[in-house]
């Protein structure tokens, strides 16, 4: 019998399991609080947290699954996406060096971790956000907090912006042709 050794297991493998892992227990973490919404859930707030905008809670439910689960797992298949389209549509610095045949698999394993860390980012995002819709609806009058969707907020992009500066500073440098040989 073969038993799964994560660390041999490559780092794509492991953020899919992760992504997929992630995936399920946002699905089940809706699924099993659900009941305790109202019948009529407040789905938006204004800027102070008071609700503007109301919808039955068997909608508002299949409308967060339907985001948690579209949005990720849109960014997770982006690179297998990407590999569709026209290279010249690819928005990276010194693509004609990235893209050429012989860099193109290892250029679609960089892309695809880090698009299946931010799809793990968005699942835990998405989370949060629900959360604070149930919280919200546990005070009477219902009201959101600001300051914790505020701080989610600001995390989240943190996370973004940080990301995204490491995977453009991968892709801005191009190894040295004289040191690799």
């Amino acid at each position: 019998m073969q038993t799964c050794n994560i660390e041999k297991m490559s780092r794509t493998k492991k953020l899919f399991f992760l992504y997929a892992a992630l995936q399920i227990l946002s699905i089940a973490f809706v699924l099993g609080t659900a009941q305790y919404l109202p019948s009529v859930v407040a789905s938006h707030f204004d800027l102070s947290g008071q609700p503007n905008a109301t919808l039955p809670r068997d909608q508002y439910i299949s409308l967060m699954l339907v985001i948690m689960v579209l949005i990720p797992s849109f960014m997770a298949a982006m690179p297998k996406l990407m590999t569709k389209l026209p290279p010249k549509w690819a928005n990276l610095p010194h693509s004609t060096y990235w893209l050429a045949p012989e860099r193109m698999a290892e250029t679609l394993k960089v892309l695809q971790n880090y698009f299946l860390v931010l799809a793990c980012e968005l699942n835990v995002f998405f989370a949060v956000l629900y959360w604070l819709v149930m919280q919200a609806h546990r005070q009477n009058p219902t009201n959101l907090s600001t300051e914790h969707m505020l701080a989610a907020t600001a995390v989240f992009l943190g996370l973004i912006i940080y990301g995204s500066t490491q995977l453009h500073f991968q892709f801005n440098k191009i190894p040295d042709a004289s040191k690799t040989t």
